[in-house]
């Protein structure tokens, strides 16, 4: 494995966001002999690393989130892709180029690959501390871990019922569904539907997790949410 290759203030291709898609056009970016750099935020590999066992993806059977992430590292510096740690605040068009701002520096590119993923603003108290353990943003990747079990399904778009429905049916999971809009549902039988109960607070106590609702107290093995994606263009 070489070193790191070092950062340079311009590009041809700047990536933002360190998950697979952005590591892929990185790399792919890299393999037509352009410069690129791939900005990670604060934290690279983040969300990946947090995964406990990733069942699902090509090539990695049962791989950790450790070892995928160790793997895009080792993939990035075998083609010189420099990995920058730092979040992109805005981004302008001036002159014909890109202008990135970081919350350090300010970098110039030809082209902007946006690779940001699905945003997740954490709106229930215990949200974020629980990402991993026992919060999941997705159901195919973390559905089979809690197999047979009981889950909470927190949705704020309709989108959510067909995730829910896999959940329920491909896993065998207990689910109680939460909506936080309102609409006809359309789920399996089976599947507990509590409208209008919005969760105020997410717990992990005696290793299961507590939904606080209003009036109610659920125990559940895991809670699933499904939020819109914010689209990338925020930032430009």
């Amino acid at each position: 494995m070489g070193e790191p290759a070092a950062k340079s203030s311009t590009y041809d291709v700047i990536v933002v966001g360190s998950g697979p898609a952005g590591i892929s056009a990185a790399i792919n970016v890299a393999n037509r002999k352009r410069t690129v750099a791939v900005m990670g935020g604060q934290a690279p590999f983040g969300r990946i690393r947090k995964a406990h066992s990733i069942p699902n993806y090509p090539g990695f059977t049962f791989a950790s989130g450790e070892e995928l992430a160790a793997a895009f590292m080792r993939h990035l510096e075998e083609f010189d892709v420099p990995l920058i740690g730092e979040k992109v605040s805005k981004i302008s068009r001036a002159d014909g180029e890109f202008v990135v701002f970081s919350e350090r520096e300010v970098y110039h590119a030809g082209a902007m690959v946006l690779a940001t993923g699905v945003y997740r603003e954490a709106e229930i108290e215990g949200e974020e501390e629980l990402v991993g353990q026992g919060v999941s943003y997705c159901v195919t990747c973390d559905g089979r871990l809690f197999a047979g079990r009981r889950g909470a399904f927190i949705s704020y778009a309709p989108q959510g019922e067909e995730e829910a429905s896999a959940l329920a049916e491909d896993y065998g999971v207990e689910v109680t569904y939460l909506p936080l809009y309102q609409g006809d549902y359309r789920l399996p039988e089976g599947v507990r539907v509590l409208p209008g109960a919005r969760p105020t607070r997410l717990a992990r106590v005696d290793g299961h997790m507590r939904v606080s609702l209003p009036g109610e107290d659920l125990q559940v093995d895991a809670v699933f949410i499904y939020k819109n994606s914010v689209s990338p263009r925020t930032l430009l």
